[in-house]
């Protein structure tokens, strides 16, 4: 087995747990609110992107027209996020952060940020560098 395959072999397996340790809930503040992984995603698309069309952030998130719906509906009904309709076209629907959204997408990355601080930590400052590098030509790649 060539170096290649043995890195992609250990991607494969890191990969996994990466992704289920971040899909447990994130609990934020003193009132205890719970994010799933989809919602903290979609509170950080739109605290990137700002202002989208639901097809545009079910698109961009990789989720259904249906999953973003529900998810939208949640977080709506918490007075996280707020739907606009089109003054054009009433069939289309933009999504956003209300007020009470972009203080929790604060604490949400805090949170985020707390659990990746815990992990890089554990490495060198060569390290450090190295996963810096690797990571945006990654991002450059997908």
């Amino acid at each position: 087995m060539d170096k290649t395959d043995s890195l992609v072999r250990q991607i494969t397996r890191t990969i996994p747990k990466i992704i289920a340790s971040e899909q447990s809930p994130l609990i934020i503040g003193e009132a205890a609110e719970v994010f799933t992984l989809t919602q903290t995603l979609v509170l950080i698309t739109l605290a990137d992107k700002g202002e989208l069309a639901m097809a545009e952030l079910a698109s961009h998130l990789k989720v259904s027209a249906p999953t973003m719906t529900g998810v939208v509906d949640r977080l709506e009904k918490r007075a996280i996020v707020a739907r606009k309709s089109s003054l054009e076209d009433r069939r289309k629907v933009s999504v956003a952060l209300g007020q009470k959204g972009e203080e929790v997408v604060a604490q949400v990355v805090s949170a985020i940020k707390g659990r990746w601080q815990a992990i890089v930590s554990t490495l060198t400052d060569d390290e450090k560098e190295q996963l810096a590098a690797i990571l945006k030509k990654i991002e450059g790649a997908l």
